[in-house]
C-alpha cells in the first residue's frame, strides 16, 4: 500500500499561483473547495509539479472542477518559523469547465509509526472525545525525509484508538481531510488555517500492547460514562 493517497474531486476557490522553482521546475499551487458531508466546505492547498504542473495551469480558474489524485507532504514555510504546511501533491488530474458537474470526493489514506504521544480529551459541553496524533508517512519517490502528518478523531474512533497507541505503533488511517481555521495564530502573525486528516477508521499493524490497551480502554469508557 502507498505511504499516503488522496482522490479529490471539486471546484478551484481563487486564482492559482504558478512559477520556476529554483530547479526551474515548474511548480503549480491552487486550492480546491470540497463540500462536507454535513455542511460548509474544506478549501484543500494543492501543489503540482513539472509537466503536469504545466498542462493544467493554463485551463486553472476559479470555478474549474478538478478530479484529481495524489499524496501527502508537509514541508516548513519559513515565514512561520517550525510551523510545517500539509498539502496534497497532484500526481494527475482531469479538468471540467466552469459550467460542468462535478461529483465531491475527499478520501485519504496513509499508513506509518506513530511519532509522538497522542492528545486525548473531552471537549464541548457533551464532552465529545477528540484525539490527536501524528503518523509519519515515508517519503514519496524523489522527496526527502518522513512527512509528519496530523491527524484527528472524535467519538468512538478516538476513544477506541486512544487505549493502544503509544509511540512507535503502526496504524494505518482512512478518512477524509479538513480544514479549521486558526484565529488566534493568526492575530499574531501566524498560519490563518490548518489541514489534517480526519480519521474514520484506525487500524493497528505492529508494535501494539493489546493486554494495556483493553485494560485502558475499559477505565476511558467508565470516563465516558462518568461525563469525562
Amino acid at each position: 500500500m502507498a505511504a499516503s493517497t488522496v482522490i479529490l474531486a471539486g471546484t478551484v476557490t481563487d486564482p492559482p499561483y504558478f512559477d520556476l522553482m529554483r530547479t526551474n521546475v515548474p511548480f503549480l499551487r491552487f486550492y480546491l473547495a470540497v463540500p462536507r458531508p454535513t455542511a460548509g466546505q474544506d478549501h484543500i492547498r494543492v501543489v503540482a509539479y513539472g509537466k503536469l504542473a504545466e498542462a493544467i495551469y493554463p485551463r486553472l480558474a476559479p470555478g474549474v472542477g478538478v478530479a484529481l489524485t495524489g499524496h501527502l507532504q508537509t514541508r516548513p514555510l519559513p515565514k512561520f518559523g517550525s510551523y510545517l504546511v500539509m498539502e496534497v501533491v497532484a500526481e494527475r488530474a482531469s479538468l471540467l469547465p466552469p459550467d460542468g458537474k462535478i461529483r465531491p470526493v475527499n478520501l485519504v489514506s496513509l499508513a506509518g509509526p506513530v511519532t509522538s504521544p497522542p492528545w486525548f480529551g473531552f471537549i464541548g459541553n457533551e464532552q465529545r472525545p477528540v484525539l490527536r496524533i501524528f503518523v509519519a508517512v515515508p517519503p514519496h519517490k524523489e522527496e526527502q525525509g518522513d512527512h509528519h502528518i496530523r491527524v484527528v478523531a472524535y467519538d468512538r474512533v478516538a476513544l477506541e484508538a486512544y487505549a493502544y497507541l503509544r509511540p512507535g505503533a503502526e496504524i494505518a488511517v482512512s478518512g477524509r481531510l479538513q480544514v479549521r481555521p486558526l484565529p488566534k495564530a493568526a492575530e499574531n502573525g501566524g498560519p490563518r488555517s490548518l489541514m489534517e486528516v480526519m480519521a474514520e477508521q484506525i487500524i493497528f499493524v505492529a508494535n501494539v500492547d493489546w493486554e494495556t490497551g483493553d485494560k485502558a480502554l475499559a477505565q476511558l469508557r467508565r470516563m465516558e460514562g462518568a461525563g469525562g
